[in-house]
């Protein structure tokens, strides 16, 4: 299992999805993020600046994938072992 193999892999989705995202695209993310874990999912590590949303922005285009009103919220706490 990839968890088991990687424990200390984490990923950030602050700016994975846009406001222009596909349905087939918010699929697949969804997909990918129950297969990494959804509690190995991060947000919002990345800066609100460049080519980045603004962090409201960003966090209501990732609300756009299929994912449930539980894994939000587990995404939306997630908390990595090296900040704790």
């Amino acid at each position: 299992n990839l968890q088991q193999q990687h424990r200390n892999l984490w990923f950030d989705v602050a700016s994975i999805a846009d406001r222009d995202l596909s349905p087939d695209a918010a699929a697949l993310m969804a997909r990918r993020i129950r297969q990494i874990g959804v509690g190995r999912v991060l947000y919002g590590t990345d800066a609100a600046q460049g080519g980045n949303l603004r962090p409201v922005d960003a966090w209501a285009a990732l609300r756009r994938l299929p994912l449930s009103e539980d894994e939000f919220a587990r995404i939306a706490g997630n908390v990595p072992p090296y900040w704790r």
